[in-house]
Parts: structure tokens; C-alpha cells; sequence
């Protein structure tokens, strides 16, 4: 059972390896910009061109995914949400006859946190804490990988000496 449970960790800190290398150690970075959230992300708006179904969506009320771009960038992005609560929270440009939602956005990192709901490190901002405990959880199974390995083979050679 042992070693049921450490290969599965083993498992998930090997995908975290690859997930991390992949994106360019995205995770690493959004915590250490988190430090200094203030310098890194930026409130922008984000105007959105079409909204579609998400994959768990329960009929018109479900949630969805608005699709659009970044006005100080121009970079295409999304945002998903539950529509009654997107509804209340997207504003109309007279100016551009475009609608939009006013976001948190990290340029470095090209990532839309979320709608903005106060300050951005605020303990009542669910979206941000979401965003650390994946990035926590991604740099934890990170450095584990090589602990990980070394106590499986070790569990292995014991089992196999026993034989």
C-alpha cells in the first residue's frame, strides 16, 4: 500500500515536472509575482467578442466562456463564469459599441486572473486564492519529484531483498 501511494505521488509530481517546463515555469512565477502583486498585474478591460457553453454547463444558466482580447495588448483570452453573475459585472463602451469586463492581468506572464473584485490580494478574492493553491500545489509536487523517486526505489529494492 506504500508504495501504491508514493508511485502515485511520484505520478503527479512527474506531471507537474512536465507541466512546469512546458509553460515556462508559469507557476513559479505567479507566485513569486504574487509577492508583489501591486508591481505585476494590472487592471485592464477585456473586451469580449463572443460567449459560448462550458463543458459542464446546465442548460442558459450554466456556465460559459467569453471569448475576446486585452485592450492594452490586443491578445486574445477568455474568461469563465456563471452568466447571471457575468451579466451583472460586464460594462457597455459607448465609444467602441463593444462590451466588456474589467480584469486583472499579468502582461509577463500573459495570464487573466479574473474579473476584478477589490484588490487583487484581497482574502475575499476566491478567483486569486484558486490561482496560488494551483501554483503552490504544482511547486510543491515539483521539488518532491526527486524525493519521491529516490523513497520508491527504495520501497522496491526493500521488497525485492525480502523475496
Amino acid at each position: 500500500m506504500k508504495l501504491f501511494i508514493y508511485t502515485l505521488l511520484l505520478f503527479f509530481s512527474i506531471g507537474a515536472v512536465v507541466s512546469e517546463f512546458i509553460h515556462d515555469y508559469k507557476s513559479f512565477k505567479l507566485i513569486k509575482y504574487s509577492c508583489k502583486s501591486d508591481k505585476y498585474f494590472i487592471k485592464e478591460k477585456f473586451y469580449f467578442t463572443h460567449k459560448l457553453p462550458g463543458d459542464n454547463s446546465e442548460g442558459s444558466q450554466g456556465e460559459w466562456v467569453y471569448y475576446g482580447n486585452i485592450k492594452s495588448s490586443g491578445k486574445d483570452g477568455s474568461i469563465r463564469g456563471w452568466i447571471k453573475a457575468m451579466e451583472s459585472k460586464w460594462h457597455f463602451d459607448e465609444k467602441l459599441q463593444q462590451y466588456y469586463f474589467n480584469i486583472w492581468y499579468c502582461p509577463d506572464l500573459n495570464i487573466i486572473l479574473d474579473i476584478i473584485e477589490g484588490d487583487i490580494s484581497d482574502s475575499n478574492n476566491s478567483s486569486f486564492q484558486g490561482w496560488m493553491i494551483q501554483s503552490w500545489f504544482r511547486a510543491i509536487m515539483f521539488i518532491m519529484a526527486v524525493p519521491l523517486t529516490i523513497i520508491v526505489y527504495k520501497i522496491k529494492k526493500s521488497k525485492k531483498n525480502e523475496i
